[in-house]
């Protein structure tokens, strides 16, 4: 008997597609979407399968207009689905709002700080609400942000919807995450071009991973 593992949610419900032997398919629920794959079993945690999601996700991205990518294994079956949906319909559509014609941008900073000098990240947990859950990740994005950033934040604010920032773990990047205008990329780009050093990276455009409510079981 085969569950569904759930890619992403969406608006849009266009016609399945295969991609490297995987079938995804596009389910409607009053309004919302969701893009699964039919399983028999969830799959383990691997550096492949990690991959794989990643892939596919952004195949799927090239289907449909908005998406939350859903975090590795999202694994219910359909009524499960329903019911997730229907209970969290208006974060998933303030999220979907957020999201619409954007892209995340990845912002990867090398930090030689102990993890005990780190403040703990906040996590969005199961937000009531989707202001709720956006105010959380800017309280987040305030802790974690890391004080060397400061004159990228302030060469990019003008472009940047939304932001969330985590720290690593031992001497791996701080992470921050901006939400801006597809259009924005190369202005984005050219922007954090006269601020970035040898310990920064900047990736993207991405699906909006960083900013997906935590939906799942």
């Amino acid at each position: 008997m085969s569950a569904l593992y759930v890619f992403a949610l969406t608006r849009d419900v266009p016609a399945p597609f295969e991609f490297d032997g995987h079938r995804i398919e596009f389910l409607g629920f009053s309004g919302l979407g969701a893009a699964v794959e039919r399983v028999a079993v969830r799959p383990q945690v691997s550096e492949a399968a990690l991959r794989m999601q990643h892939e596919i996700v952004m195949r799927i991205s090239s289907y449909v207009n908005d998406l939350l990518p859903a975090r590795f294994g999202a694994f219910v079956d359909d009524r499960e689905l329903e019911e997730i949906l229907a209970i969290r319909r208006e974060v998933i559509q303030e999220a979907l709002d957020l999201v619409h014609g954007r892209v995340q941008m990845t912002i990867r900073i090398r930090d030689n700080a102990s993890p005990a000098d780190r403040p703990d990240v906040a996590r969005s947990g199961a937000a009531t609400s989707g202001t709720a859950y956006l105010q959380a990740r800017r309280a987040a994005a305030a802790r974690t942000v890391p004080p060397g950033a400061a004159p990228m934040m302030a060469a990019v604010c003008h472009l940047v919807a939304a932001e969330r920032a985590e720290n690593g773990q031992g001497r791996s990047a701080a992470s921050i995450y901006h939400l801006i205008e597809r259009r924005h990329v190369n202005q984005y780009r050219a922007a954090l071009a006269t601020v970035q050093s040898s310990i920064v990276t900047v990736s993207g455009p991405w699906p909006p991973f960083a900013f997906t409510p935590d939906l799942w079981p």
